[in-house]
């Protein structure tokens, strides 16, 4: 394989275009079961990710990666430490379902969901997401209010 890199023009032999067809298959699989292994920070998401400020904000114009960035900061989160129980809120409900949760279900690891039926339309079943470790993401948005006999970490 280093000789194709070598030269990339250089015509494969059966066998190696054999291997390097497994070999894409096999990444293509990987990114669809982790497709959150497999994610890149752009360069300000990599300093807010290691901030180790517990209160963060994130700020930045449309389409500049902020709701990407929340859904891996959570998802992150939540698979790195069990029974954590976290809100990730929106502005409104289809918003939350247009955008946030679609992010997330973008890149959670399909393998570590214990609980979450998703469809481009309704969003999450319920608004929540368990991961196999405990840990539940509820979707609220801001006109629900804040439960006060709840604990939960905001996101």
């Amino acid at each position: 394989m280093p000789l194709l890199l070598e030269n990339p023009s250089r015509k494969l032999s059966p066998t190696e275009e054999k291997e390097l067809r497994e070999i894409v298959a096999e990444l293509a699989y990987r990114r669809q079961v982790n497709p959150l292994q497999f994610f890149n920070h752009i360069e300000f998401q990599e300093l807010f990710h290691n901030d180790p400020a517990k209160t963060k904000c994130l700020y930045g114009a449309n389409r500049s990666g902020k709701s990407e960035e929340a859904a891996e900061y959570a998802l992150t989160k939540g698979l790195s430490k069990p029974k954590q129980r976290i809100w990730m809120c929106s502005e409104t409900f289809s918003d939350s379902v247009n955008i946030l949760q679609r992010k997330v279900w973008g890149l959670v690891p399909k393998n570590r969901i214990a609980y979450g039926n998703y469809d481009d339309i309704n969003g999450f079943t319920n608004r929540k997401l368990k991961l196999k470790n405990g840990t539940l993401i509820m979707f609220r948005s801001y006109d629900q209010g804040v439960h006060r006999s709840l604990k939960m970490t905001l996101i």
